[in-house]
């Protein structure tokens, strides 16, 4: 009985101070990811993006290869990171919008409707800056998941600051080897939408 009451005594203290430690865990512990379907398999295969960044942290970009079983895997492993492993190189551009300017400024008529619905982001509506733009090689993988999940190769990881960011990846060469394969430009880091 002394211990049932011992137990429910720490655990009254316990759950209070780990549920107030949650409310102070550091921003990038909360990790969110996009991602698009980027066809790496061919030559100027094109991927273009506006995103939405919260905090200041850095991003990893990345292609993403999906799997679904060990034997997917296993293949993937092998043009990934295999002996006959297969580099994809890629040009990326990362813009950052300019300071000083609105995305979708509402004109006077449509203020009202702007409250009711919000706009998605589109390009035309952002005047963007480069910030950074490289031609890469990729080459293996730095995640791996378990018998089902997918396969990570960096692109580059960059510092970025609250905006709005138009991603632009394109391939430059062909790669039928990985033709068939589920692929995705992926952004990682937190706060990004």
């Amino acid at each position: 009985m002394k211990f049932k009451k011992a137990l429910i005594a720490v655990l009254l203290v316990l759950i209070p101070s780990v549920t107030a430690y949650a409310a102070f865990w550091p921003l990038n512990m909360r990790t969110q990811i996009v991602k698009w379907t980027f066809d790496v398999s061919k030559k100027e295969t094109k991927v273009s993006h506006l995103f939405k960044i919260r905090w200041e942290q850095p991003y990893t970009f990345a292609l993403q290869f999906d799997y679904t079983n060990e034997n997917e895997r296993d293949r993937l492993r092998a043009i990934v990171e295999g002996l006959d492993s297969v580099a994809v190189p890629v040009h990326i551009k990362i813009s950052r919008q300019m300071e000083g300017t609105t995305v979708n400024p509402p004109d006077e008529k449509s203020k009202k409707k702007s409250k009711k619905k919000k706009r998605r982001i589109s390009e035309k509506d952002v005047p963007l800056e480069l910030i950074y733009e490289e031609t890469i090689t990729t080459a293996g993988a730095y995640a791996w998941g378990q018998t089902s999940g997918y396969c990570l190769r960096k692109i580059t990881e960059i510092n970025l600051g609250p905006g709005i960011y138009r991603v632009e990846v394109n391939t430059i060469e062909d790669r039928p080897e990985f033709a068939g394969k589920q692929s995705f430009l992926r952004i990682g880091g937190s706060q990004v939408k």
